[in-house]
């Protein structure tokens, strides 16, 4: 139960949209859909999932209230109170004297004298509340039903009517149907709040005898109307899909994990949830600049790819087909051809050991297909351990390898998971998880993205991102032919000069290329690039890092290498502190700090120009705030931003060619000529 519920909570986004599509084989029609029985007709609408997820809620809160008012009723709180009424002939009760004075001197046929009884009555706050409360439900039912067509024979249209007359027995109990009145014009007058005041004062002077149903009462509406949820996610009511849909809960349980575990290793949010998902799109989509990832739920492979066709047929010519429940498919930009696939099966049942039969099911399926010869599959498995979920690595070696060396990579060439997972403890599951997803980042060469970004410790997630980003475009350099790499770099060292490009680290140079690579080819709109033809963030982050990498290897690396505390503080300074440093030592501060002095003196010990130094403080701050730091948080930035970076920073400004020319040391002189001296290249 704890798992279900934790699932729940987990793919609430998913399982929510399962059900709207109305797909879903376990009742012979769809319980939430609305069109044809395909879910076509509305797939996607907003509107139609809000609604069956507003009924799905309202039959929770149903439930939730029939089983307070059905504790209340065990021991419903009453109080007595004197009621005036009139006695005939004689005083049978205490004389009202107030109303009788009033009287005195009417003459009537029969005398009557107004008296006062003490009656027993129902009629209380707390019970007035509870009144309230189940009218509340059992409106917002009829307005969900209204509102969303469902077939008379689906699940929802019985819990409906078992909700229903519950709560109308339950409010025809005479406690109930005394506070009516009183009920109805607290909804009239929106008096609910005094009410609750009303109701929680007696609960805590201890009036209240029967105290746990209306304190539980009282703390859901009061927080239902502070806006919080009417139900806890865990709490929907998916039961009534009796125990068969647990094994298609851990299957969308699992496919989120995975989206998520794929988007905290790229650094990046979690996509959105296709809404064609469950007809021919993939679920999730990453678009990298190695490439793109597509994350499918049960969709066979030659629907996913139609280039793919099975091998084996019968003799009709009816192929062996069958449908995973995930396919993942990553394809490079400039090389369609060289896609590549992942076969992923969740099991729920339990296993002592490794899912052996199921593996072998796994590289049939690979094979039937043509993957056999880098293949890449995983079973999921569900356990009840909370703490240690490992699972098993099988790795396929090739012939050349004539397996003599079983417990290396170097020979390995496919690579199978059986992970255990456990829905109760979700971030053992994302650590179990791990090295699958990082497979799967491998099959576009990207790394896991958040160690990089974890490098420098820092609660700064536009820093995070800014580092996953750089570590990217390093990788994407691998991933381009190299001929369409060679001609960025040599444009590149065109545009700053032979010397210049000579003075830049491996890493850097390689960074700028691909950014050059990657903007100009967004700028033309390659087809290979569609999905990232809208955002030129990663292109601006390479330039921004190459100005950021220059400043801190010519000035403030060997300005702090001689004090370990200090260098390894100013060695996680971004573009903006680094240029705060170098103004704030160059202006000479009142009071200035060892970083500062550290500068200054590096500067007159190199025989750099202060004054070209100072020149280029504005420019770079500007850099830093107009592109850097839009960049590192997110921003979507356009054509024309990425466009004007360059030309300011490489092309006509040529920022990082006089920033190059102020702060590299001698014996490069530079002053834009190229005199052929050569010199150590810094380091990335």
């Amino acid at each position: 139960m704890a798992a279900r519920r934790a699932a729940i909570a987990m793919a609430l986004s998913v399982v929510g949209r399962y059900f709207a599509t109305g797909l879903q084989p376990l009742t012979p029609q769809a319980a939430l859909g609305h069109g044809d029985r395909s879910g076509r007709a509305e797939e996607g609408a907003p509107d139609a999932l809000l609604d069956a997820l507003r009924l799905r809620a309202g039959l929770a809160a149903a439930r939730r209230i029939r089983l307070i008012l059905e504790r209340i009723a065990s021991r419903a709180t009453f109080r007595y109170e004197l009621r005036p009424e009139e006695s005939t002939g004689h005083v049978t009760g205490q004389l009202d004297v107030s109303r009788y004075l009033m009287r005195l001197g009417a003459v009537t046929d029969v005398p009557t004298y107004p008296v006062l009884t003490v009656r027993r009555t129902e009629h209380t706050p707390e019970n007035v509340l509870a009144a309230y409360a189940a009218r509340w439900i059992l409106r917002e039912l009829h307005t969900c039903v209204a509102a969303i067509r469902i077939p008379s024979t689906g699940p929802e249209h019985r819990r409906y009517q078992e909700e229903r007359q519950a709560l109308e027995r339950v409010l025809r109990l005479p406690w109930l149907i005394a506070c009516a009145p009183a009920a109805a014009q607290v909804r009239h007058r929106r008096a609910e709040r005094d009410l609750l005041a009303s109701v929680k004062r007696r609960l805590h002077r201890r009036e209240i005898a029967n105290t746990a149903p209306y304190a539980e009462l009282v703390d859901w509406v009061e927080r239902v109307l502070a806006g919080e949820p009417v139900v806890d996610s865990g709490d929907l009511e998916w039961d009534f899909y009796d125990d068969r849909f647990d094994t298609r809960l851990f299957e969308l349980w699992c496919l989120r994990m995975l989206a998520v575990g794929i988007s905290r290793q790229l650094v990046v949010p979690v996509p959105d949830l296709d809404p064609g998902w469950r007809i021919d799109r993939p679920a999730y989509t990453w678009h990298q600049y190695a490439g793109s990832i597509e994350l499918y739920f049960q969709r066979s492979l030659p629907r996913v790819a139609p280039g793919r066709r099975a091998r084996w047929r019968r003799d009709d010519g009816t192929s062996l087909g069958g449908v995973p429940d995930m396919v993942i498919r990553a394809v490079r930009p400039d090389e369609p051809a060289s896609e590549r696939f992942a076969v992923i099966d969740p099991k729920l049942r339990q296993r002592g050991g490794p899912p052996a039969e199921e593996l072998y099911k796994v590289l049939g399926y690979l094979d039937n297909f043509g993957l056999s010869s880098s293949p890449l599959g995983a079973i999921l498995f569900q356990t009840t351990d909370t703490e240690d979920l490992t699972g098993y690595i099988y790795r396929a070696f090739s012939p050349e390898g004539g397996g003599a060396d079983h417990g290396s990579d170097a020979s390995g060439d496919g690579k199978l998971y059986a992970v255990r997972l456990n829905p109760a403890a979700p971030d053992a599951s994302h650590i179990a998880l791990a090295p699958l997803v990082t497979t799967v980042l491998g099959m576009l060469d990207i790394p896991r993205l958040d160690q990089y970004a974890n490098e420098q410790p820092t609660n700064d997630e536009g820093e995070r991102f800014y580092r996953a980003k750089q570590a990217e475009l390093q990788a994407c350099a691998a991933t381009i032919p190299p001929q369409l790499l060679n001609q960025s770099r040599h444009r590149v060292r065109m545009a700053l000069g032979d010397t210049r490009w000579q003075t830049l680290g491996g890493q850097t140079q390689a960074m700028l290329a691909t950014a050059e690579h990657i903007g100009f080819s967004l700028l033309a709109g390659s087809d290979a690039r569609q999905g990232m033809v809208d955002d030129y963030s990663g292109p601006v982050i390479g330039v921004c890092a190459s100005i950021e990498s220059v400043l801190h290897d010519c000035v403030i690396t060997p300005a702090t290498s001689h004090d370990t505390a200090l260098h390894e503080d100013c060695g996680r300074a971004t573009l903006g502190n680094v240029i705060r440093i170098i103004e704030d030592s160059l202006n000479g501060i009142s009071n200035p700090q060892p970083k500062h002095l550290a500068v200054l003196a590096h500067l007159n010990a190199a025989g750099i120009d202060k004054d070209a130094v100072r020149d280029l403080v504005q420019p770079l701050r500007r850099i830093s705030q107009n592109f850097r730091n839009p960049a590192a948080h997110r921003h979507v930035l356009t054509q024309q931003t990425w466009s004007r970076l360059w030309q300011i920073a490489v092309s006509e400004d040529r920022i990082l060619a006089r920033v190059i020319d102020a702060v590299a040391p001698p014996p490069y002189t530079g002053g834009g000529e190229e005199d052929g001296t050569e010199r150590p290249p810094l380091s990335g």
